[in-house]
């Protein structure tokens, strides 16, 4: 007989490599097998029907297969309130978080064997219990942030969901994501809320001690908000560096400061939008008359160049 003489048993399925293996948990696993120990199973495999062969490969022996995990997949089903709207994961861990249409966050910490509604704070009073959205920190893997869908009181994690902090909001958010981290120094957050005018996109408000102490930045702000310039990528402009799309009834400008707004200066006037893409500053500017755009490039935030591309310089719009 060879390996064509044989099919996958009932509660197995081929892999990629050809080799019958068990779909699911072993049924025939003995009761109280501990982790780690052995027992004899199926194989996998058995004859097709309409083979006739003799001797040869002999796939059908019982097996050494281990107990628990080793032993097959095993499944654990948790309800959730609702459909799921989120989900994000802690990196290089089994940490994970969920959050449902109704708001609600859930918490594994044992990559989805367990779940919990997401802790409140022991010191705290009146926390929220729905939220917006969840933002992972994109420099410092344990950290996340769950904006609240009502209020200026958020949470945030610094370990892995294990438990909570508060982390209270200058204002309700107003873009998305209203946060926006620095690569060195976590407790340095910007955040992007609510104005009162309706030609604002946004309000600018900056905190040196993760939300102990907000200060504003003055000026309506457009769609981009403001962000960091220094990236885990980006190294030459100042630590301080922070790019703000101004708002203006005409247009806008992009300015850039390096003492938290005390003093600023503008790096492209007449802008419509600006981007960070790996090291680079990237900042469109109306050109023609507002018929076609120009595009701005800046790696320290001090000074900027045209984007060069080939025939036309501009992008019509």
């Amino acid at each position: 007989c060879s390996i064509s003489d044989y099919e996958c048993d009932e509660g197995f399925w081929r892999n990629d490599y050809g080799e019958c293996v068990l779909d699911g948990a072993d049924p025939e696993q003995p009761h109280g097998c501990r982790d780690g120990t052995e027992y004899e199973g199926r194989s996998g495999y058995r004859r097709i029907a309409q083979t006739q062969c003799t001797n040869g490969l002999d796939l059908m022996r019982p097996v050494q297969r281990l107990c628990g995990r080793a032993g097959g997949v095993h499944a654990n089903a948790y309800v959730l309130d609702a459909p799921i709207a989120d989900i994000q994961y802690f990196a290089n861990s089994p940490h994970m978080v969920v959050r449902t249409d109704t708001g609600k966050v859930h918490v594994s910490l044992d990559e989805g064997s367990k779940w919990t509604v997401l802790p409140a704070p022991d010191y705290a009073e009146h926390t929220p219990t729905e939220f917006l959205s969840i933002i992972r920190h994109p420099y410092f893997e344990d950290y996340a942030y769950f904006v609240p869908r009502d209020g200026k009181t958020a949470l945030y994690t610094d370990d892995e969901a294990r438990t909570t902090r508060v982390l209270h909001l200058p204002s309700v958010p107003a873009l998305h994501p209203p946060l926006r981290f620095h690569p060195e120094y976590p407790d340095w957050l910007l955040f992007m809320g609510k104005c009162t005018d309706p030609q604002c996109s946004a309000q600018g408000f900056v905190s040196r001690d993760h939300g102990l102490h907000w200060d504003t930045i003055h000026g309506a702000l457009g769609p981009a908000g403001c962000a960091f310039l220094r990236t885990d990528r980006a190294h030459k402009p100042h630590r301080q560096s922070i790019a703000c799309a101004r708002h203006i009834d005409t247009g806008g400008d992009v300015v850039v400061s390096t003492d938290w707004f005390r003093t600023e200066h503008t790096l492209v006037s007449n802008a419509t939008d600006f981007a960070i893409f790996g090291e680079f500053l990237l900042v469109s500017q109306d050109a023609d008359d507002g018929r076609a755009l120009t595009m701005h490039v800046s790696s320290d935030g001090h000074t900027s160049s045209v984007a060069q591309f080939p025939g036309d310089a501009h992008f019509n719009k």
